[in-house]
């Protein structure tokens, strides 16, 4: 099934799963995927990699 991405998105499925999973540092994966270490932390944090639904 192919996925679709917002044209603002920074990170998708894919890279997030990378970014939970890399023994590398916030700052290594912010300057890999462009975008801060407030996402990163974010999404390492997380027990999950897909998108939060914004329509309820």
């Amino acid at each position: 099934m192919k996925q679709n991405y917002h044209i603002n998105a920074n990170t998708n499925s894919h890279s997030r799963a990378i970014i939970r999973c890399a023994n590398t540092s916030n700052i290594d994966l912010a300057r890999r995927f462009g975008v801060s270490t407030k996402t990163i932390a974010k999404w390492r944090g997380r027990d999950f990699v897909k998108d939060k639904t914004s329509t309820l």
